[in-house]
């Protein structure tokens, strides 16, 4: 649910007390031999092991998987905690050099992986809604508390900040002082497309929008006064899930062609498919079982994983589907279970497959075995993108908000595959306000050879441009075709994306033309 958090000092003044960086070098591999032991283990770690030191390496007493504590905010002066901002939220840069923290005061930290050396970062506090760089491991993107008007770059090298995207009087509505996503969205994989609500200086909903950072443009709008839960764009950027707390729809990247998902928000994140398709991942309380599921959202499909409900229990648990060069599987931690004794899922962390009858793949126990009922110390365990490093808090079963940030490291290609990088998006230096794309006008497509799909490397056509669009070329099996999203290019060219699917799987194919 709603992972909004007003920080305890006046909007805008954050008054932040420097603290020195403590030094701990920490080399943290996988343990040699180590195996990833799949299915629903219930082993359950010895009662009483101590608390780590930060810096001090271990392997988990039931799964073997390394492990190190990361943060100790008492040693570094940091009042109340200092944790993982949530599974929803990438903690890690590009190349998993550092990662992110944030603490009770509203500061956010920046942190290298192999020294455990820390700084803060200047500007941000609260709900700014960090989002690393797809590739570029020293930028940062963020937002002014609650969301603002503009988007901000930050080099957290050289401290250098600057603005990649101004809203001041690009939005088809009046007095907009809020845009953001709630705290719980994210860009595309690439970083290029992000869907924001604007809200007015009271957090009146007005609508939500669609930004393209390479072209600093507004992509679409969509008035509404209902404020939704959180929204976010899908990974592959052609949709924009919103959560109401009543309806979850998912809609196309221009803000049309809703489609309901589900009719409650309950925790979630969205995830990759190995075909590319994003799937919405979730639990279903009200289902008999309390399924835990996932939905295509191209296709709506609604995939079963596991059951949550087992001999009369229950247990809250968070998703993560951040490791996008990991796709077909997403993190799961569990906490704050009730109703009987302790099941396979509880209190730990977990990888699963999104497939029927999945793999499971047991990781760690988190120690939070001791829940306050705090929203502090719930575990919020996220991965990297190539599902090699894994972060989570802890208040080694203390039953109180005492919490620090854990690490574990997985062996290369434990869970999934590695594709190649992302591309980098490239935003314009000085980015200036511009109108939002006209109604594109009808495309004669030039022959373009399909960029993604092996089954047809001749992939093209002549034809015009029509809802029967097709690939003659296409050898895979033709059976449909849709433009999936309608662009004007910086140059004033016109680009549809056109999306064919076979038998072999799905093929694209990029058409352009004059204005």
């Amino acid at each position: 649910m709603s992972h909004v958090w007003f920080p305890p000092l006046v909007r805008g003044v954050m008054q932040r007390p420097l603290r020195p960086a403590i030094v701990a070098a920490v080399v943290l591999s996988a343990v040699a031999g180590y195996a990833l032991i799949e299915g629903k283990d219930n082993t359950q770690p010895p009662a009483g092991t101590a608390k780590p030191a930060k810096g001090v390496t271990y392997a988990d007493p039931v799964y073997g998987t390394s492990v190190v504590r990361v943060t100790d905010h008492t040693a570094s002066g940091i009042s109340g905690f200092q944790r993982n901002d949530y599974s929803r939220r990438q903690a890690f840069n590009a190349d998993s050099t550092r990662f992110l923290s944030y603490s009770l005061n509203g500061a956010w930290w920046v942190h290298s992986t192999a020294a455990l050396t820390q700084s803060e970062l200047p500007g941000l506090g609260g709900d700014a809604e960090p989002q690393w760089h797809p590739t570029n491991p020293d930028l940062l993107y963020w937002l002014p508390i609650n969301g603002g008007l503009v988007v901000n770059e930050l080099n957290v090298a050289t401290r250098v900040n600057r603005v990649v995207g101004n809203f001041t009087g690009r939005l088809p509505w009046l007095a907009i002082e809020h845009c953001w996503t709630r705290s719980e969205g994210s860009p595309s994989r690439d970083g290029r497309y992000w869907a924001f609500m604007a809200e007015t200086g009271s957090f009146e909903t007005r609508g939500i929008f669609v930004w393209d950072l390479v072209s600093d443009t507004i992509v679409s709008t969509l008035s509404g006064s209902e404020r939704p839960d959180h929204l976010s764009m899908s990974p592959s950027g052609n949709y924009v899930v919103v959560s109401w707390d009543d309806d979850v729809s998912v809609f196309d990247r221009t803000l049309g062609n809703r489609r309901q998902i589900s009719t409650r928000s309950e925790h979630s994140d969205i995830a990759l498919l190995p075909n590319g398709d994003d799937a919405y991942v979730s639990v279903d309380y009200t289902a008999d079982k309390g399924d835990v599921y996932f939905t295509n959202l191209r296709t709506l499909a609604k995939t079963k994983l596991f059951e949550s409900y087992i001999a009369g229990t229950a247990t809250a648990l968070h998703f993560s589907g951040k490791a996008y060069d990991s796709p077909g599987w997403v993190l799961i931690s569990t906490y704050a279970d009730y109703g009987g004794a302790v099941q396979w899922l509880h209190r730990k962390v977990f990888a699963v497959e999104l497939t029927a009858n999945p793999r499971i793949l047991n990781l760690a126990h988190h120690h939070v075995s001791q829940y306050s009922g705090n929203y502090w110390d719930e575990p919020h365990a996220t991965a990297n993108r190539d599902f090699t490093r894994l972060a989570w808090n802890s208040n080694w079963d203390a039953g109180n908000t005492d919490v620090d940030v854990y690490h574990a490291v997985l062996p290369a290609g434990a869970i999934g595959a590695v594709p190649s990088p992302s591309p980098s998006p490239s935003p314009p230096a000085s980015p200036s306000p511009s109108p939002s794309p006209s109604p594109s006008p009808e495309l004669s497509p030039s022959p373009t050879p399909c960029p993604e799909c092996a089954a047809c490397p001749e992939c093209a056509t002549s034809e015009p441009l029509a809802p029967s669009f097709s690939f003659p070329a296409c050898t895979g099996g033709k059976r449909s075709s849709q433009v999936i999203s309608t662009s004007v290019l910086p140059d004033g060219r016109v680009k549809r994306v056109v999306e064919t699917l076979t038998t072999a799987g799905r093929c694209r194919v990029e058409v352009f033309s004059e204005r």
